[in-house]
C-alpha cells in the first residue's frame, strides 16, 4: 500500500497506523459486512517450573501504566479499562485501534478447523496463490 503496488490489503491496526505515518493515501475501512476478531493471550503452561516468575510478568503487563505504554507502542487495544485514563485521547478515540462495539456486530472469531476442512482451506489458498503467480 505504501509503495502503491497494492490497492487493497488486510492489515492490523499496527500495519495501518505505520503505513499512514509514511503516506497519507492509506485508508482504513472496517467492512460493515463483518470482519474477524482476534485476541492475543498470555498463558502459563501447567507444567511450568517458573510459575511465580510468569505470574509476576503477567502482573507487570496488567499494570495500567504498562498496558497504556503497550497500546501506544503497538497500536492494539487493551481490555484493561484501568489503563484508559493513561492512553492519549486521540489513540483512545481512534476507531482503527478501539473500534466502537456497534461496528463489530458482524465480526466473528476464527476457530480451529477440523482436519478435512483445513485441508480444503489449504488447497483453496494454494490455488489462490497460484492464480496470483505467488505459488513459489
Amino acid at each position: 500500500l505504501v509503495s502503491g503496488e497494492a490497492a487493497l490489503a488486510i492489515g492490523w491496526a499496527y500495519d495501518v497506523v505505520t503505513a499512514q505515518e509514511e503516506v497519507d493515501t492509506v485508508e482504513y475501512i472496517l467492512p460493515k459486512e463483518g470482519t474477524m476478531l482476534w485476541g492475543d493471550n498470555l498463558v502459563i503452561p501447567s507444567a511450568s517450573t517458573k510459575k511465580r516468575t510468569a505470574e509476576l510478568f503477567l502482573d507487570f503487563f496488567l499494570r495500567p501504566e504498562i498496558a497504556a505504554q503497550i497500546v501506544h507502542f503497538n497500536h492494539y487495544p487493551t481490555p484493561n479499562e484501568a489503563a484508559f485514563p493513561l492512553i492519549d485521547p486521540d489513540v483512545l478515540g481512534n476507531p482503527l485501534i478501539f473500534p466502537p462495539n456497534e461496528s463489530l456486530t458482524n465480526a466473528e472469531l476464527f476457530l480451529p478447523l477440523d482436519e478435512a476442512t483445513q485441508a480444503m482451506w489449504d488447497a483453496e489458498w494454494a490455488r489462490y496463490l497460484t492464480a496470483l503467480g505467488l505459488d513459489s
